[in-house]
């Protein structure tokens, strides 16, 4: 499925799709999600359950960060992981597998929880360039 969608999944916009563009710049935006996937005990121990004690979710959950084109709402890349509470599950590393993926003629919008100076810095170095919210006390050092 990953080969498959590497593939297949692009930005289908052109420049006359309403929303799509701002300039040369194709809009597009970053956002996290969790799906519920079956209760088996191997999607248990791989992905983990949201939550803790009684207030853990039903199901084990994946994780998905993704790159989406605004105007069509197109998937072009994703990070898939699980939803524990151990380095490298949340939703800011996922985000840092698809900086790659990003082109000099994007315009990368993304919520305030996205923002680190070096995941800023990691991200313009795609040559994107990027709208992202931050923190309202954000203080330079």
């Amino acid at each position: 499925m990953k080969q498959l969608f590497a593939q297949v999944a692009q930005p289908v916009a052109d420049m006359l799709t309403p929303g799509a563009f701002l300039g040369t710049w194709r809009l597009v935006t970053i956002d996290g999600m969790e799906w519920d996937i079956p209760d088996s005990r191997e999607n248990a121990v791989f992905f983990g359950y949201a939550g803790s004690g009684d207030k853990r979710s039903a199901f084990p959950k994946v994780r998905v960060v993704a790159l989406a084109e605004c105007a069509s709402h197109a998937y072009f890349a994703a990070a898939i992981g699980g939803v524990g509470t151990g380095k490298g599950s949340g939703e800011q590393s996922l985000a840092r597998q698809l900086w790659d993926d990003l082109d000099e003629d994007m315009l990368l919008v993304a919520d305030r929880n996205f923002y680190s100076f070096d995941d800023w810095r990691d991200a313009s170095a795609s040559g994107a360039q990027l709208l992202w919210r931050v923190k309202a006390d954000l203080r330079h050092r």
